[in-house]
């Protein structure tokens, strides 16, 4: 399959969950923003589609960007009426599509199972200056125990 057919196929075969790898300035964003119009345009509600990334400044990016286009594609007289009209109710409900990175899905799953993860229900979502930290710590202290087990 070429690139092309790839990125054909990624952006028009909406049954299927994908995930897209590419290095940087190959296209992803532009790529996923087709697709999410796509399925928007086709009716699928906000709501149910799910888009994970690694920063949260791709996952800004993309909410921008998504917002952007599909508030352009809603006068896109080249789409059907029903075309456009999804595309304009979808508007009104861009807030609830899932754009996040992997850890805020990750936890915003563990807050919806809370209990059955038996977790406290004071957890919070660590921010990355902290995580460097914590990591750095954890380690310290597992190679002092490593040196006292010698």
């Amino acid at each position: 399959m070429t690139e092309n057919e790839m990125r054909k196929c990624i952006e028009e075969n909406l049954q299927d969950n994908v995930f897209v790898e590419a290095g940087a300035g190959a296209g992803k964003t532009s790529l996923i923003v087709k697709r999410i119009v796509n399925q928007l345009k086709s009716g699928i509600m906000p709501d149910t589609i799910v888009v994970i990334t690694f920063t949260n400044a791709a996952a800004e990016e993309l909410r921008s960007r998504i917002t952007l286009c599909v508030r352009e594609a809603c006068k896109d007289p080249s789409y059907s009426e029903p075309e456009r009209a999804n595309l304009c109710n979808a508007v009104k409900y861009l807030d609830r599509m899932n754009i996040s990175t992997i850890h805020s899905f990750c936890f915003k799953l563990l807050q919806e199972r809370i209990f059955d993860a038996k977790l406290p229900m004071d957890i919070v979502l660590m921010e990355e200056n902290e995580t460097k930290h914590k990591h750095k710590e954890f380690f310290r202290e597992w190679a002092k125990q490593l040196t006292k087990e010698d």
